[in-house]
């Protein structure tokens, strides 16, 4: 089955289109903000208890873990880890490590001395990483260099395609 031709859009049809367009955009905006509103009042009465709830919890959690701590050697004795209620489970866990670096230095002074630095084992501290620079390829004029980068399976593609911006 070939594509069917359609007869061409006349000028009348064009401006109906863009009219259809301006005022469908224009209640689509205006019932959007009506619904989000209607929604925001609905929710406000269970957002309250909501928020209420949730402060309640976090007292109730200080509390808890104020206890714990306090109690520690008592609760947790004989290597158990936690300690199930029919309310939740408690305990104590080790985080994951993760690197501090004091507030008045950055990764990138770090790495800088460490790229310097004469001590066994520095340069395994760092990565150095490798990107197609894919805006320098954008660029490029250079026809051969452009027929090496197909042969790896790169090009540069440019294609026009139709838009539509609703006028503010």
């Amino acid at each position: 089955m070939g594509k069917q031709t359609q007869p061409p859009v006349t000028e009348q049809e064009f401006k109906k289109a863009m009219k259809t367009l301006a005022t469908k955009h224009r209640d689509v905006a205006i019932n959007s903000a009506d619904q989000q509103q209607a929604i925001e009042e609905a929710c406000k009465p269970y957002t309250d208890r909501i928020n209420k709830a949730n402060k309640a919890i976090d007292e109730a959690k200080v509390i808890v873990e104020r206890y714990a701590t306090e109690n520690r050697e008592e609760l947790f004795k004989d290597g158990v880890k936690s300690i199930s209620t029919p309310q939740g489970t408690i305990g104590f866990k080790m985080k994951p490590a993760s690197v501090v670096i004091k507030d008045d230095t950055t990764d990138k002074d770090v790495v800088d001395a460490l790229m310097v630095a004469t001590w066994t084992g520095a340069k395994d501290f760092f990565v150095t990483k490798h990107t197609l620079d894919k805006n320098a390829i954008k660029k490029l004029q250079d026809e051969k260099t452009l027929a090496k980068l197909k042969k790896l399976g790169v090009t540069v593609e440019q294609h026009e395609e139709f838009y539509y911006k609703e006028a503010k």
